[in-house]
């Protein structure tokens, strides 16, 4: 075994890790090259799913590190690459069919219609700030640090990993789909993007409500309530 593999064989949410990064790179010339961003109501649904899906690459893949290092140790080494590759494609899915579904319903409903873009943005991030404390929300970020049973080789292990991914997307769609939702019915701005990344790490880890976790959905909130206001 090469030295290199023999570092990165301990770290198997490497390459997780590595795509959360080019999608980091992408959003920030992205941004760059729309000053302002986009708002979702008036954009074409693929290309807002395929910005929602970079954008949940690059915040949430280093939220499931430890359920990608479960996935590899219960899977058999020759097979653990594969394993994640198929935990990563569930959890996918879960966001996918989120992002899909919200692009429908603001297209369908076209909500700026009747609220303004800033007005809508400050909305949807005081729910996110209200969600912060609820009950619901702390039971799903613990529930997104469970293990599952796999199979360990055949058929059967590849759906166990699928469903684990899809298992633990969807607890973390409950955690931080408010957040993400306020993310996509405002600008996609890096500073933006970075506070609530920050803001979801720490909540993750920490494991239980802090102060914080109120105070910066909060202040966007009021922030995107001034620019209504201007």
């Amino acid at each position: 075994m090469s030295r290199l593999r023999r570092a990165a064989w301990p770290h198997p949410e490497w390459w997780a890790l590595a795509l959360s990064a080019v999608a980091w790179i992408d959003l920030v010339a992205w941004s760059a090259g729309s000053p302002g961003g986009g708002h979702a109501a008036h954009a074409n649904v693929l290309t807002v799913a395929n910005r929602w899906m970079i954008m949940v690459i690059a915040m949430m893949f280093p939220l499931v590190v430890g359920s990608i290092r479960t996935t590899a140790e219960r899977s058999l080494w020759s097979r653990r690459h594969r394993a994640i590759g198929l935990f990563l494609a569930g959890y996918l899915a879960t966001w996918l069919a989120a992002g899909v579904s919200l692009q429908l319903a603001i297209t369908t409903v076209d909500m700026t219609r009747w609220v303004p873009p800033s007005l809508l943005g400050a909305v949807a991030f005081t729910l996110a700030a209200a969600w912060q404390f609820g009950v619901p929300k702390w039971r799903a970020v613990r529930a997104c640090h469970r293990a599952a049973r796999l199979a360990p080789h055949g058929w059967r292990a590849d759906c166990d990993c699928g469903r684990y991914g899809w298992t633990v997307g969807r607890q973390c769609v409950m955690s931080c789909g408010p957040l993400m939702l306020a993310l996509q019915l405002t600008s996609h701005s890096v500073p933006l993007i970075l506070s609530i990344s920050a803001l979801t790490l720490f909540e993750r880890y920490a494991g239980k409500p802090m102060p914080g976790t109120f105070v910066v959905p909060a202040g966007l909130a009021v922030f995107y309530a001034l620019g209504a206001a201007a």
